[in-house]
């Protein structure tokens, strides 16, 4: 089956502008490609990706790497810290020029990585970031960062959030099995820390070259030709409106995406009855969450003990989730938000596949994901004059 202009079209901007992007192009099965079973939010979550990580602006692209390295690691997400650690050795041996400012830029570096930390742990806990930077003593330790780093870093850290939780759901542990097919006991000797380190010496000169190229905000802008030089007109609602400090084309791939979890939910869930309302109430309820005792952090094997135990009596509670297609659905979205590593072949995942068909279940595992990332972000809640920043990034553009 052919592919859409779109799909074709994004494909060729990931082989162009991504590190190895002749690979990360193809097939279905990478941490970019598995959201290719939708048009729309593959082009969106690229652009999102491209102008996030490939566009310099206040940090570098090994900055940004470490930052994707640490929330991977935080997250568990093996596949994402594997890669993030190659495409940091080969970031790093680009931008190895020593020169008179490399001492604050050491500097700058750190500071990014601490306060990244410090978004993941307010996303985690669900707190201010101000409450608990003052309660941590944090409050006075990110003098070299200006609002359109602490925005560029939220960003980062709100991006590999959502991309460590799918992948971790849908592609598993190994990326070698996931891409290459390669068997998963190979797989786990080949991403090995110990053989990772050696392939980054070997493959981190080779990859260089594509970090050393500069690229632009807009990069991904062609991809969106209806939206015109203003892009994205629609605001993002206010916790997420610290964005625009990061400049406005990652403002609008933030606000293309907010938009298409929306219009999906409402023409497409809901409409076409694949979800009822009642079963997404019963996703947001704060009792299907673990308790507090054992979250954020839940262990795969931890998680599900405690959605056999909890979520029958859960869901016979709310009297109208006896279907069971939406009770695979329940299962599999759960244990996305609260620990995704337990969703790959598992006895849910593999109901929900028989139930929906593998595209749709990747589908609506990718939607609660990037709904609930957007919905739980941090960092990026700031109270400011839309207007009159849109009209600073636009003439600036």
């Amino acid at each position: 089956m052919s592919e859409s202009t779109i799909a074709v079209a994004t494909r060729r901007s990931i082989k162009r502008h991504f590190p190895l992007g002749s690979v990360m192009a193809k097939g279905s099965n990478n941490p970019i490609t598995l959201h290719s079973v939708d048009d729309d939010v593959f082009v969106r979550l690229w652009s999102l990706i491209a102008e996030t990580m490939v566009v310099t602006v206040e940090l570098s692209r090994p900055t940004k790497e470490a930052i994707a390295t640490l929330v991977s690691e935080r997250n568990n997400c093996s596949v994402c810290t594997t890669a993030h650690r190659m495409f940091g050795a080969a970031a790093n041996r680009a931008t190895s020029v020593q020169d008179a400012s490399e001492q604050e830029k050491g500097k700058l570096h750190q500071q990014a990585l601490d306060y990244a930390g410090l978004v993941f742990d307010a996303m985690a806990q669900q707190k201010d970031i101000g409450e608990l930077s003052a309660s941590t003593g944090k409050s006075k330790r990110f003098s070299r960062l200006n609002d359109s780093a602490k925005a560029e870093c939220a960003l980062v850290v709100v991006l590999f959030s959502h991309m460590n939780r799918v992948v971790s759901a849908i592609l598993g542990e190994e990326m070698s099995t996931a891409m290459f097919s390669i068997p998963r006991a190979a797989a786990r000797v080949l991403e090995s820390r110990g053989v990772v380190k050696v392939m980054n010496k070997i493959v981190s000169p080779l990859l260089a070259g594509a970090f050393q190229t500069k690229h632009k905000a807009g990069l991904t802008a062609s991809l969106f030709p209806e939206e015109g030089y203003r892009g994205v007109q629609a605001p993002l609602p206010n916790h997420l409106q610290r964005v625009l400090f990061a400049g406005l084309e990652r403002s609008n791939s933030l606000a293309r995406i907010q938009h298409w979890v929306i219009g999906f939910e409402k023409q497409t869930l809901i409409q076409d009855q694949i979800l009822s309302k009642n079963l997404i109430r019963f996703l947001e309820d704060p009792t299907t969450a673990p308790p507090k005792s054992c979250a954020p952090y839940l262990h795969p094997d931890q998680a599900l003990n405690w959605a056999e135990h909890s979520l029958p009596g859960l869901m016979e509670a709310w009297g109208d989730l006896e279907d069971p297609g939406e009770q695979a659905v329940a299962w599999v979205l759960v244990l996305t938000t609260f620990a995704p590593q337990a969703v790959y072949h598992s006895t849910y995942w593999y109901t929900l596949v028989k139930f929906l068909g593998e595209d749709t279940a990747r589908l609506i595992v990718v939607w609660w994901s990037l709904r609930h990332t957007l919905k739980s972000a941090k960092g990026l809640d700031y109270e400011i004059d839309v207007n009159a920043m849109m009209k600073k990034q636009v003439l600036r553009h």
